[in-house]
């Protein structure tokens, strides 16, 4: 069960959810086979109630140690661990990430925390060196909790969406430094300020052992002060490089600015080259950044062939009020509406009645020949 219990939690968001519901069946026989019918009936009430997790794991501890047999508890104890995962009963309080502690760290820590003079900083620093010394099952359970927890957590926080880019951007190798930045966006995105102190607190060890993130700052050579030292410099709460220079822009300086274009060297961008654009003889800014003409048709209220490249390739439609016109099928100019009381295909014509106008001939189109 410890290997599915790995397994499971190196899982990708969406793969955990499809897992859960095919393991469900599993965790349901067996805390039903371990606690009896009765007792595991009670414990899925106190669930469906969305009663606390304190109250139901301590309701469940109850029943474990009722078990007279010692390996039963340690089985029902074990698969208890398990099934919290499945059912996603996870405490959300940052102090279920140190459920891997030993008393005498713990002891310590508690130390810690009643000095008014150590700051929140320096506490996790002392948790992660905990975890760094800690070896085989001991460390295999710290990660386990500590990146079970932090998933948690940031999902009640921030909600899906976060964790789900969040586990993209792992299973893609993101780098730690984006994945903290993007983290941090979210916390910044938090109109509750006792809510963003609150994140701002809790999340450090995650950062460090669900992100592995250990406060590098990496711009690609983009954001440093000092010409002469070259460092890369980042906010130190958003993670974000400062002041992208050399045409970049983004968390890491890595996106090229408009009119600029990235190569195969992440962060450095070389300056787009425009094709020659005559734009069919009309104008040399008549063209799109690719060097495509978008000088080919006449403008509203002319008609023509603009792709001949000649100063009158447009004429003005013959219409009243500036009315847009066309080709028809007689190769006649015709007008696409007419005023009301007119008709005709150039609109110079009255219900019944001619009306005197300088040009009555329809002026037949032009040769573009």
């Amino acid at each position: 069960m410890g290997k599915v219990s790995e397994y499971f939690t190196h899982l990708h968001y969406k793969e955990r959810n499809n897992v859960s519901i095919i393991l469900t069946p599993f965790c349901v026989t067996q805390l039903s086979r371990l606690l009896g019918p009765n007792n595991f009936q009670h414990l899925k009430e106190l669930y469906e109630e969305s009663h606390s997790v304190d109250i139901i794991t301590a309701e469940y501890h109850q029943l474990v140690e009722t078990l007279d047999d010692e390996e039963e508890r340690l089985n029902a104890e074990h698969t208890g661990l398990f099934c919290k995962r499945i059912f996603k009963i996870i405490r959300y309080d940052p102090d279920s990430l140190l459920n891997w502690l030993n008393k005498e760290q713990k002891k310590q820590l508690l130390s810690l925390m009643r000095n008014p003079t150590i700051k929140d900083s320096e506490l996790y620093d002392q948790i992660f060196l905990f975890y760094e010394s800690s070896e085989g099952a001991v460390k295999e359970e710290a990660t386990q909790v500590i990146k079970s927890g932090c998933r948690a957590f940031i999902e009640r926080m921030f909600g899906d969406e976060v964790l789900e880019s969040l586990e993209d951007l792992i299973h893609a190798n993101a780098s730690s430094h984006l994945l903290a930045t993007k983290l941090m966006r979210a916390v910044g995105e938090i109109s509750d300020e006792v809510g963003r102190i609150k994140a701002n607190k809790s999340l450090p060890i995650c950062k460090k052992i669900y992100l592995n993130y250990n406060g590098e700052c990496n711009c690609f050579g983009n954001a440093y002060a000092s010409e002469l030292e070259r460092i890369d410099i980042c906010d130190p709460i958003n993670h974000r490089c400062i002041d992208c220079k050399h045409n970049t822009y983004g968390a890491q300086c890595s996106k090229c600015v408009k009119g600029y274009t990235a190569t195969d060297e992440i962060g450095v961008c070389i300056k787009d080259e425009l094709p020659e654009c005559s734009c069919n003889g009309h104008t040399l800014s008549g063209c799109d950044r690719h060097g495509i003409c978008v000088c080919e048709r006449c403008k509203p209220g002319y008609y023509g062939d603009a792709l001949q490249g000649k100063i009158d390739d447009c004429v003005k439609c013959p219409c009243f009020g500036d009315i847009d016109c066309f080709v028809n099928d007689e190769q006649l100019v015709q007008c696409k509406s007419c005023p009301p009381g007119l008709k005709g295909i150039i609109c110079d014509e009255v219900i019944d009645k001619p009306i005197s106008r300088t040009n009555q001939d329809n002026p037949s189109i032009k040769s573009f020949s």
